[in-house]
């Protein structure tokens, strides 16, 4: 799961690891349609609006080059009933959704008297528009050039970006194929290690995406190799996928197994909440994902049906868990989703209204303005000693979480290290119509550390669904938060 701006915000947010924050530009006052008509940039985003009065066109564009991603026309082009908010000034724009006092926040864009200069100059044809001409050397330059002036994190991930694209074993030129063009581009991209990094060759299917750190989905799958050689063909990795499935499903009724009363086992909100209390009157809380509470469907995934189900679903589940010595709280298998849903449960955990985490994105050499993100408390929180489990595999809108959590002077983080892809996502799309996601922002503590990349610590590091756990039935993470919980 992961996080995306755009204008098609309600939609497109779920890609994201958020989309909110507190920004004191945005002293919003409503305005008519009429007062969006104009030229809008988004510099740190690298993407433009030019929206007149029953139509819209998007951009998105580098220092050489630019396409346009898109139009709407009549009430898809009508932004003031689509959540996009004004500044006082009327200088700026944002889209902003509020749903039980958490809130997402996209992309700031100002108003300016023209299109940035590579959209004036040098306008590429896209992909089935009239006069497109493929070009997979241009398409390659485009992507480098997106990834050197927008993604921040090429120091953190030990990459050399100009190095890099002389590493490329392909050759391109722009009579190269598509197949030629995306075999580059995931060897441009691999060494980062990004797991909010990925490249799709729509028509085809086709897609790289690389995670960094060691997953459980990567021990299952070293354990299979190991003991059955590599995977070579459909047959195999039809098996490896069955065996996957078993040990996820072994780890998932191991933690289960933790239940002082299998009949008390709870779920809501479509099953991504989970809770119970253990013998020892300690309560567990797994979080299985900060999206999906109302649907399965991804297409369909909708901020306001999100946030309506999961809000009763935690009341319910901390109303439960109220009377419990203290809580294991498992993100260990959660790949994010809503920075408001982390938000909306975070709340259920504070002690009084806090700085929780700051948001800047990359611009040029230097940084936008830091938005910074506070929270107040539920009524009655839960302020008991809480456990939380995270893994390598905990991602995104997880990791928002978890920064909010590790202030809190009653929470102890347990397991390891998050996988350190906690910006949200930029979506960006080359001529041909290949797909690109990458990351431009920094999220950051309330003293300013930075872990993207590197994953936010534990205090207690204990890996998750180890193979010799699995075999003798037990959770080492979920042992050593009880132990911490009740002595």
């Amino acid at each position: 799961m992961q996080k995306s701006l755009g204008v098609h915000f309600i939609a497109a947010c779920m890609l994201l690891s958020g989309c909110n924050g507190d920004d004191d530009e945005t002293n919003i006052s409503a305005i008519n349609s009429e007062s969006y008509i104009g030229t809008w940039v988004a510099p740190a985003y690298g993407t433009a609006m030019v929206v007149g009065k029953d139509r819209l066109y998007e951009y998105q564009y580098t220092s050489s080059y630019c396409i346009q991603s898109n139009s709407e026309r009549g009430s898809g082009a009508d932004l003031a009933n689509q959540f996009w908010q004004l500044s006082e000034d009327q200088q700026s724009m944002r889209q902003i959704l509020n749903q039980h006092g958490v809130e997402q926040r996209g992309a700031v864009y100002a108003k300016t008297g023209a299109l940035p200069d590579s959209c004036l100059q040098n306008l590429v044809k896209v992909k089935e528009e009239s006069g497109y001409q493929a070009d997979a050397a241009r398409d390659f330059e485009m992507f480098w050039q997106t990834f050197n002036e927008y993604y921040p994190t090429f120091d953190k991930r030990n990459v050399d970006w100009a190095a890099q694209r002389e590493q490329v074993t392909v050759s391109l030129t722009s009579d190269s194929s598509d197949e030629d063009l995306f075999y580059a581009l995931a060897e441009m991209v691999a060494p980062l290690g990004d797991s909010h990094v990925e490249v799709r060759a729509v028509d085809s299917d086709s897609g790289v995406n690389v995670t960094s750190g060691v997953t459980l989905l990567d021990r299952i799958a070293e354990e299979y190799i190991s003991a059955n050689g590599t995977i070579n063909n459909d047959q195999q990795y039809v098996q490896y996928l069955s065996y996957q499935a078993e040990q996820i499903d072994r780890v998932n009724q191991i933690r289960i197994s933790y239940a002082a009363d299998d009949n008390q086992i709870k779920q809501a909100a479509n099953g991504q909440l989970i809770w119970f209390i253990t013998t020892n009157n300690i309560g567990y809380l797994s979080i299985e994902n900060m999206a999906f509470f109302a649907g399965d469907s991804l297409d369909e995934l909708d901020f306001v049906d999100e946030l309506n189900v999961l809000k009763p679903a935690i009341e319910q589940a901390m109303s439960e868990l109220a009377n419990t010595n203290g809580l294991v709280i498992d993100i260990r298998q959660n790949p994010g989703g809503f920075d408001a849903a982390s938000q909306m449960i975070a709340k259920h955990f504070l002690d009084t209204e806090r700085h929780l985490y700051s948001k800047q994105a990359r611009l040029g050499n230097s940084r936008t303005k830091l938005e910074t993100y506070s929270l107040a408390p539920v009524a009655s929180p839960y302020l008991k000693p809480v456990v939380l489990l995270t893994s390598a595999a905990s991602t995104s809108a997880a990791e928002v979480f978890t920064l909010m959590l590790r202030e809190l002077p009653h929470v102890t983080l347990v397991g390891e290290a998050t996988q350190g892809a906690i910006s949200d996502i930029l979506e960006k799309t080359l001529p041909n119509g290949f797909e690109i996601d990458l990351v431009n922002e920094y999220y950051l503590t309330p003293d300013g550390e930075w872990f993207e990349g590197e994953g936010i610590p534990v205090d207690y590091h204990v890996e998750f669904g180890t193979q010799s756990q699995r075999l003798a039935g037990i959770d080492e993470g979920i042992d050593l938060a009880l132990s911490l919980l009740t002595n």
